[in-house]
């Protein structure tokens, strides 16, 4: 029996020993595991902070070379918005000087008509004073034949009557 007990405390030692032993590698095990996962995780992280430095590099580069295009045609568009305004104003200018000169030419064909107007009124009313002396000459001599003819007796009334129809056509 102490046979038996030594054989089993032996037994039992060297379960102790191995299970330590196994304790042991596993524990060496683990740790090795551990730096391995450590190593992996400091690679990883490593790798994605590298990936993440060469996006936003990336990132960057892209907005510079927006920022670039925007500002190059923002200065296009005002260029062009420039040369737009610069061409209305000049045909403002051109066209309020044509209409200035315009109105001139229509102020100087106003003084010439009325000018015109007043010389043909003139002259009209000298004609109308020349026919106005004329009718009363007119009208002289038909009274005097009137009168000449009344007083001969020779058919007075039929000449007045022709006198005054041919002066009444010839007034109208």
């Amino acid at each position: 029996m102490r046979q038996q007990d030594a054989n089993r405390s032996e037994t039992l030692n060297s379960l102790v020993k191995r299970a330590d032993a196994d304790r042991e590698r596993m524990a060496e095990e683990s740790k090795r595991l551990n730096e391995r996962l450590q190593l992996a995780a400091n690679e990883a992280t490593k790798s994605s902070a590298e990936r993440e430095q060469r996006l936003k590099d990336e990132l960057l580069q892209k907005y510079d070379s927006v920022m670039r295009n925007v500002k190059s045609q923002f200065d296009s568009r005002l260029s062009y918005e420039s040369d737009i305004q610069k061409r209305n104003d000049d045909r403002w200018r051109a066209q309020t000087q044509l209409t200035e000169e315009m109105r001139k030419l229509l102020q100087q064909d106003r003084g010439k008509s009325k000018d015109r107007f007043q010389k043909v009124n003139e002259a009209l009313l000298a004609l109308e004073q020349h026919l106005d002396a004329g009718n009363k000459k007119i009208d002289k001599i038909v009274n005097a034949e009137i009168q000449s003819r009344f007083v001969s007796g020779d058919n007075a009334y039929q000449i007045l009557v022709m006198i005054v129809g041919s002066y009444m056509n010839v007034a109208c």
